[in-house]
């Protein structure tokens, strides 16, 4: 009959000291070592570094010590980068750690969001907030401040999208109007040609988020020049205020389109300071490429000044 794991392990268990050479002198008993005797760096380096983001998880729920290690955030740090890169807003992502509050919340937050919405690409809160944390710092809350959307409202934008747009622009009003309480908002819609919507006005969150919702789309093709002519009226009626201007498209535009909303675009940094700041917001099967292009042109970082908000997998 084979011995219970009681006896057997008791069995393996030294009892007695051993003779060491001639003198009499004797080696102390062998001593069992537990999870727990490892020193911090062994249980972070040979345990936590080796483990995926589940099972730290798991460890950190059974005692306080595992649970101390599992925050460690250069780990989380390195295997946010493991399973995503920088993310979605690469210049950004390190501010959207600090937002989270460590590298470990930030990792949650987009994870949870994988498992939400698994067929798009979209930015974690988080990201969201480190853009407009850039955005945010080129408003000054002494003088007047205008905030400029321009929304693509073309056939090729989905219900989804617009839906992705519409909370977009009112996280973005909600966020901006805090550190400005001068902060103006307009809204422009645009496909074959522009549109507005809401002249510059100041005006509550909630309040700018119900006309968006309930503005009637035009949806037929998409010409990004003629809305960024209107920015640029608009940026001339407002010399002396900070100017934030976001494009809200799929990119989805013609070769002399694009050639046009270009030249606009880098006509924006000959306008007298404060010139306006641009970002350049991806939606549905996005021509990233086209927005990048528009928001390096106005003189801003073509990859910091670009969010890609709901894009389909099939980008180019």
């Amino acid at each position: 009959m084979a011995p219970l794991l009681g006896e057997f392990t008791e069995s393996l268990t030294p009892t007695v000291a051993y003779p060491l050479g001639t003198t009499g002198r004797c080696l102390p008993a062998a001593t069992a070592l537990g999870l727990f005797d490892l020193p911090s760096e062994l249980l972070e380096a040979i345990i936590f570094d080796t483990l995926d983001p589940r099972d730290i998880a798991s460890l950190a729920l059974s005692c306080k010590r595992l649970s101390s290690h599992s925050g460690n955030d250069r780990r989380w740090k390195a295997k946010f980068i493991t399973k995503w890169g920088y993310g979605i807003c690469p210049d950004r992502t390190e501010d959207a750690a600090v937002i989270a509050g460590s590298w470990q919340n930030l990792f949650r937050s987009r994870r949870l969001l994988e498992k939400t919405a698994p067929e798009n690409v979209c930015p974690c809160p988080e990201e969201i907030d480190a853009l407009l944390h850039l955005a945010g710092r080129s408003l000054s809350s002494s003088r007047q401040s205008l905030l400029l959307f321009l929304v693509d409202t073309s056939s090729s934008v989905s219900n989804a999208d617009y839906k992705a747009m519409t909370d977009f622009m009112s996280r973005t009003h909600q966020k901006l109007s805090q550190p400005s309480s001068e902060l103006q908002v307009s809204l422009v819609q645009f496909s074959g040609c522009a549109q507005v919507e809401i002249l510059p006005e100041r005006m509550e969150t909630q309040k700018f988020t119900q006309q968006a919702e309930a503005m009637e789309r035009l949806q037929a093709g998409t010409r990004i020049a003629s809305a960024l002519d209107h920015a640029m009226n608009v940026a001339k009626d407002f010399p002396e205020a900070d100017k934030v201007i976001m494009l809200l498209s799929d990119g989805d535009v013609d070769y002399s389109d694009l050639d046009r909303a270009l030249k606009t675009c880098q006509a924006f940094q000959s306008l007298p300071a404060p010139a306006p700041v641009f970002f350049s917001i991806g939606v549905g099967c996005v021509n990233s490429g086209s927005l990048r292009k528009l928001s390096q042109a106005a003189g801003g970082s073509g990859c910091e000044q670009y969010l890609p908000l709901h894009v389909s997998h099939r980008v180019y």
